[in-house]
């Protein structure tokens, strides 16, 4: 608070006087106590030639959504399989470059509603916090409160996607499937650190043409079917797998689209409805990853 001394509040005796307004303060030991300032900051450049910067080096935010470490995470999981690509060959140099447009405006997004958040919790006025006591109460009890942290986390708008494509810059769903070995578990225990064309039948993987076919292979590239009966296998470079629960189905069905081009961090790169569709996906991947080479 103003006029606060941050030394003088996180000196043993203060903070054994705050502890003493929620616990039995008689049986405790204060090993460490510090005082933090929460801060809501984006870094202006995330890269510089080879030296890219992530997590608290490059944006911090408030601890009110629980997204500090989770934005570091995303920001070494938007990163790795990209310096993976350039450093095989798979990929020019310009992909780095989309690590900062993909991650910065994600960030700031998450930031500001951690901030927002800060303000709800955080009010200091008696008068007006038991008047959002009230309101959220009511809000719970009808129905109305958004419960679902994912919720407030957004799409890529920007980047590796194909921006004009159906279900583009959307996390793909993790169904729980049938492995070939007949255990059950998540999808990601199976996939490798690939791009993948997964679909919900053999059909629209037939549709690649003998030149997409041959650089997906280059590229590493997995195929995928996750169907809702059947036997799982893993046979002539297609993986198929039986979903438990009808997740992917459901969620293709939903959006109309017969197969999903799905990049290694498992967002949404585009989702075709035809074949003409799905070639023109994989073309516009590899000319993007082409990008500088």
């Amino acid at each position: 608070m103003p006029g606060e001394d941050p030394d003088a509040a996180g000196a043993p005796d203060n903070v054994a006087k705050l502890l003493k307004g929620f616990t039995d303060i008689s049986d405790l030991t204060i090993w460490r106590s510090a005082v933090y300032r929460f801060h809501a900051l984006l870094g202006q450049r995330w890269r510089d030639r080879r030296v890219l910067l992530m997590g608290d080096a490059v944006h911090q935010t408030p601890p009110f959504l629980g997204q500090g470490l989770c934005a570091g995470i995303r920001d070494a999981a938007n990163l790795a399989w990209k310096l993976r690509l350039v450093l095989r060959g798979d990929a020019g140099e310009a992909l780095l470059d989309s690590y900062e447009i993909e991650r910065k405006p994600h960030v700031r997004a998450v930031v500001a509603s951690a901030k927002e958040f800060g303000k709800v919790i955080g009010e200091l006025d008696p008068v007006a916090a038991a008047e959002r006591d009230a309101r959220l109460r009511a809000d719970l009890n009808a129905g109305r409160a958004e419960t679902i942290r994912q919720k407030f986390i957004p799409d890529l708008v920007s980047g590796l996607i194909a921006r004009d494509a159906r279900l583009a810059g959307r996390l793909f769903v993790q169904p729980h499937v049938r492995a070939p070995d007949r255990r059950t578990c998540r999808l990601d225990d199976l996939l490798k650190p690939e791009f993948a064309i997964v679909a919900a039948t053999a059909e629209p993987l037939a549709w690649l043409s003998d030149a997409s076919r041959a650089a997906w292979q280059r590229l590493s590239g997995e195929r995928v079917v996750i169907a809702t009966s059947g036997g799982s296998t893993d046979s002539n470079g297609v993986l198929t797998v039986v979903e438990r629960d009808g997740l992917f189905a459901d969620w293709m069905r939903q959006n109309t689209v017969a197969a999903v081009v799905v990049r290694p961090d498992r967002y949404v790169f585009g989702a075709a409805a035809s074949a003409d569709e799905l070639n023109m996906l994989v073309g516009q991947l590899l000319q993007n990853l082409s990008a500088g080479r």
